[in-house]
């Protein structure tokens, strides 16, 4: 039943459960917690790059960073309708103590001793996108699970021994690229879900789901090698299930608070690989060839009514066998132009795959970001939220900046991709200290299968996997794609 929670989180779709009893607690003030991300999640390039994606902000990867990307159109995309998917699941917890909440005391200060200890994390996301021209449509749904636990005796007045929250966020986004493709603006809607259940059992403490807004643009000049960035993501702010007379101390928070945040970065790739290249399709090299093949139909119909006029003035059997002899001469030409159709898109096809295979390989990206999280004020963290309130750690209490920074390159060409990055993770908590991760993923081409004809032409399958590493904090990620 977690892993069923699990995707349905993912999916965006929460639904309300039942509530399970405990020992009667201590009258405790009622709190906001608050959600604000912490460690860099979503696909592995992203993680691999340090975050550092609102200005690259392209394809499924960016969905989720800036609603921009679902109108980027990519340069191995010459189809006016396109579409692209993913999936990436990531592993955090492998350090025998693992601090993904980030509340390690600041030099000089101390801290009670823990009441819980953070067991595990996972990661997950999925995504697709739709093009038609230099219009998009993008949705990503991440889900995030964290489980929790009370290293001592379970006492009266605390929340289960054992708790695992599920947090998922659905990114949904429309976008168009003004002037050929060159400032493309998106907007869509954010949602976001939690569900707490004790570790073993099937039915949720409480669920919660709200909805707010997300806008962003992307800058990216034809045949220039610099991109420029932007996102602002609302505040959310919904309600917890909880009832007034419920025993359960999990209860005493009554909103959970996922702050606004914006973003801008610039990005710049170097080498003779062209960044921004101009939108080029298959239909828009083809079209003087259908145009030419219009006009030879329309002179063919109009042929045809005048031999059928003809018989209609005098249907003697020289015209009705001169009428058959047209029908049939014509339509051995509608299919002999259907076949050079047909191979003529073969020919344009191939041509435009082979434009693309020639252009040079080699690159190296440098990206950078600045994030801001906005406050969240009387808000406490996860797992204040979680343990006795004489330990409440507050959160929010002020923004936040987060600078990243990633680098990305074709090492081996056609075979091996190579990024690394760096975050600073600023402290959320009121006692904390900020922290840097850094990054490191690639991509290795595999080999070419197209799933029984299922799938399209495409160069190979390709393996990717991330890694973020900070103080306490360990994580891996991977996902399988197309190597392009």
């Amino acid at each position: 039943m977690r892993i069923v929670r699990f995707i349905t989180i993912l999916c965006g779709l929460l639904a309300l459960s039942s509530r399970t009893s405990a020992q009667t607690p201590q009258p405790i003030e009622n709190v906001t917690v608050d959600a604000a991300q912490g460690p860099v999640t979503g696909s592995t390039r992203v993680i691999g790059l340090g975050g550092a994606f609102v200005a690259v902000a392209e394809g499924m990867d960016g969905v989720s960073v800036n609603p921009a990307s679902a109108a980027v159109r990519l340069p191995y995309s010459w189809h006016r309708w396109d579409y692209g998917f993913g999936i990436h699941f990531a592993i955090g917890g492998w350090l025998p103590k693992t601090d993904f909440l980030n509340r390690a005391p600041a030099e000089g200060q101390t801290q009670p001793a823990p009441e819980v200890e953070q067991r595990s994390l996972l990661f997950g996301s999925v995504g697709a996108t739709v093009h038609f021209d230099h219009a998009g449509m993008g949705a990503s749904a991440e889900g995030q699970q964290q489980a929790l636990q009370s290293p001592g005796d379970t006492q009266a007045g605390l929340a289960p021994r054992h708790l695992t929250g599920n947090f998922g966020i659905v990114h949904a986004s429309i976008g168009y690229g003004f002037f050929d493709g060159q400032f493309v603006v998106g907007v869509g809607p954010r949602i976001t879900g939690v569900s707490f259940s004790r570790g073993s059992s099937t039915s949720d403490l409480l669920s919660v789901a709200g909805v707010g807004y997300q806008v962003g643009f992307v800058y990216k000049p034809i045949h220039e090698q610099v991109r420029v960035g932007a996102t602002y993501k609302s505040q959310i702010t919904p309600s917890l299930d909880s009832d007034p007379n419920s025993q359960q101390t999990v209860f005493r928070a009554t909103a959970l608070r996922l702050p606004w945040q914006g973003a801008a970065g610039l990005a710049y790739q170097f080498g003779p690989r062209p960044f921004n290249p101009p939108l080029v399709t298959l239909e828009d090299r083809i079209e003087p060839f259908v145009d030419e093949l219009e006009r030879r139909e329309a002179e063919r119909e109009r042929e045809l009514e005048r031999a059928e006029a003809t018989y209609e003035l005098e249907p003697t059997p020289a015209n009705g066998a001169l009428l058959a002899q047209t029908k049939a001469r014509l339509r051995r030409e509608e299919e002999a132009d259907e076949r050079r159709l047909s191979e003529r898109e073969d020919e344009l096809e191939d041509a435009l795959r082979n434009e693309y295979l020639a252009r040079p390989r080699f690159y190296v990206l440098v990206t950078t970001e600045v994030l801001v999280l906005g406050t969240s004020p009387g808000s406490v963290d996860l797992a204040s939220f979680y343990q006795d309130s004489t330990n409440l750690q507050r959160s929010g209490e002020s923004h936040t900046l987060s600078g990243r920074f990633g680098v990305e390159t074709e090492a081996v060409p056609d075979w091996l991709k190579l990024r690394a990055g760096t975050y600073l993770e600023p402290a959320r908590v009121s006692i904390g200290r900020d922290r840097v991760h850094g990054t490191f993923g690639f991509d290795l081409k595999t080999f070419s299968w197209d799933v029984f004809g299922l799938i399209g032409d495409f160069d190979s399958w390709v393996a990717s996997a991330a890694v973020d590493y900070a103080r306490d904090y360990l994580s891996t990620s991977f996902s399988i794609g197309f190597w392009h």
